[in-house]
């Protein structure tokens, strides 16, 4: 079982389209709701919500998938299990419907919710995708369902890990990078190129600010992280391998940081060295060269025909 929980705006169009005909297998349950068709729901709620005209998103959008391994077990309990849900995620004094849909291959539930109470309150959205997610995994965990991220996690293990392709490179990478390690290289720079003469690319995993947090290794045209090679290379661990950089004339200058280094060695490897150590091309794969090609921004306004 899996949720997924959002505030929306448009709830009359999200009603009519949970009732829609075609799509609706049946109304599984309903709380403080009188109304069956979709034009009364909505008049209910709209009722309800009269005052909170600040309000933007007004209601609750809930979409409770089930495994296919749990579809037979389930299929006479919905309703049972869209108001667990519900009860779970404390909407018991807001207006809500239930519908089970027959459009797709895989059975699930649309819940619709109204997110002002029936005391005034204004249901808090903080979090609410991942409280849907986790209150599904609860459920699944108490009344024994397919725990959806445990299956993703295995899936994910498995894929990545079973291939004996990728497990044999792997083993050759990691003899390769402790091999050099040994070698006792004088700094990273050092130790960057001799790896990357053997085939191994080293890249900077950066964040949209564009500072290095980690390190992915390259070798046969597969992607490591570097906590897959070995202890010894995280990004942190890997800069205490190597002896700080001296820095003459300016005392008070920093010696650059290994994200820096890997940035510009990165971009030396690729062609701008000045030094007589050029590495040449043979040791640099096409797929090498495209990881490292700078995405073209947009400017503003391009393209805008005036």
């Amino acid at each position: 079982m899996i949720a997924k929980g959002k505030a929306i705006a448009h709830g009359t169009n999200a009603i009519r389209y949970v009732m829609r005909e075609g799509k609706l297998d049946r109304l599984q349950g309903s709380n403080l709701i009188e109304g069956r068709t979709p034009d009364e729901i909505v008049s209910e709620f709209e009722m309800m919500a009269q005052g909170h005209e600040r309000c933007k998103n007004k209601y609750l959008r809930f979409e409770i998938g089930i495994a296919p391994a749990d579809e037979k077990r389930v299929r006479g309990s919905l309703r049972e299990l869209a108001v667990l849900f519900a009860q779970e995620m404390k909407l018991e004094n807001h207006q809500w419907i239930a519908c089970s849909h027959k459009d797709t291959g895989h059975m699930h539930i649309h819940l619709i919710a109204n997110r002002i109470g029936i005391d005034g309150s204004v249901y808090d959205t903080t979090f609410l995708g991942n409280r849907s997610a986790r209150i599904a995994e609860e459920i699944s965990r108490k009344i024994g369902l397919t725990v959806a991220n445990e299956v993703h996690r295995q899936k994910e293990y498995q894929n990545r890990y079973a291939d004996p392709k990728r497990e044999a490179a792997k083993a050759e990478l990691r003899r390769i990078a402790y091999e050099e390690l040994g070698k006792g290289h004088p700094d990273f720079r050092k130790f960057y190129m001799a790896m990357l003469k053997r085939g191994v690319m080293i890249l900077p995993a950066m964040n949209k600010q564009g500072n290095v947090y980690g390190l992915h290794f390259v070798y046969s045209g597969l992607q490591f992280k570097a906590s897959e090679v070995g202890r010894e290379f995280g990004y942190r661990t890997l800069q205490k391998q190597f002896p700080p950089a001296a820095v003459q004339r300016q005392p008070t200058q920093q010696a650059p940081s290994l994200g820096t280094q890997i940035v510009t060695d990165t971009a030396n490897a690729l062609g701008t060295l000045t030094e007589p150590e050029q590495v040449s091309d043979e040791y640099i794969d096409p797929e090498f060269r495209l990881l490292h090609r700078k995405k073209k921004t947009k400017k503003k306004g391009a393209g805008v025909t005036r």
